[in-house]
């Protein structure tokens, strides 16, 4: 029976998710009549803005109400796809890239690390976190946000994470986009959990949104000079093409499936109550 509620929460949180997602897509109708690809590409961004706004509050209840039943991991895991197959909905970073300014996907993907951050936090940095996460040889855990453990696993996590989505991302097809940022997520979130063993994960979601708008920001200083030219042929930086609501989803899908991944590599000790690595 506690098999059967878990599976209607977590298609619960799904549905919810993606639908109030799918509700703010229309908000973002921009110039060409498509949607998106960022907030602030939309022909109107104060409404766009205020749909957002709906979409995490609904985000963090939702997360509230499922962490009970589903756990941090897959509670979060449950919004993110919720967010994902919204995001399926927006165009690809095309119009952007021929408008030729960074900005918007810069100030979009800031916003997301923000979201995602305070997300996180909901799940992760409030009592006891992930319970599956044991303390360190003196029986504390490194504080989440500040700790060089939880810095250290953020950063090393970001990186191997944007590897993987550099070697998906070949093209703004929006499914490959959304693949591909969800397994740099979930790469992030096997690294920095091997790096950081005994730190809730609160930073290694919003790490996969930073290192993702800041690799795409370093990108259009190594773009081709003919725009229209290197997007008939495929030649533009493959971190140019997910979106910032791309990596937010790859950050909530994917870095908890790589942090409980991880705990298979991990030895925990029952006597001791200590946790090493294999």
């Amino acid at each position: 029976m506690r098999a059967t509620w878990e599976w209607i929460v977590l298609i619960a949180a799904f549905a919810l998710t993606a639908a109030s997602a799918s509700m703010a897509v229309p908000f973002m109708t921009n110039a060409e009549g498509g949607f998106g690809p960022t907030v602030f590409t939309a022909q109107d961004p104060g409404p766009a803005v205020a749909a957002l706004g709906v979409v995490v509050v609904v985000a963090c209840l939702v997360m509230l109400a499922a962490r009970g039943y589903l756990g941090p991991i897959r509670a979060m895991g449950a919004v993110g796809s919720g967010l994902g197959w919204a995001a399926l909905r927006l165009d690809t970073m095309r119009l952007t890239v021929l408008e030729g300014s960074p900005s918007p996907a810069v100030v979009d993907g800031i916003a997301w690390t923000v979201i995602v951050l305070m997300l996180s936090w909901l799940m992760f940095g409030r009592s006891s976190g992930e319970p599956t996460v044991q303390p360190d040889e003196e029986g504390l855990h490194p504080d989440p946000m500040s700790s060089p453990e939880a810095l250290r696993a953020a950063a090393i996590g970001a990186v191997a994470g944007l590897v993987a989505a550099w070697l998906i991302a070949r093209s703004d097809l929006r499914q490959q986009t959304v693949i591909a940022a969800v397994v740099g997520g979930i790469v992030c979130g096997l690294v920095g959990r091997l790096a950081a063993p005994h730190c809730q994960p609160v930073l290694l979601p919003p790490a996969v949104v930073l290192g993702g708008t800041l690799a795409g920001w370093l990108a259009w200083f190594t773009m081709p000079s003919g725009l229209s030219g290197a997007l008939a042929v495929g030649s533009l930086p493959n971190l140019l093409f997910p979106l910032p609501i791309d990596w937010a989803a790859g950050g909530l899908i994917g870095v908890p499936m790589g942090f409980a991944m991880a705990n298979n590599f991990l030895r925990h000790d029952d006597e001791s109550g200590e946790s090493a690595r294999a």
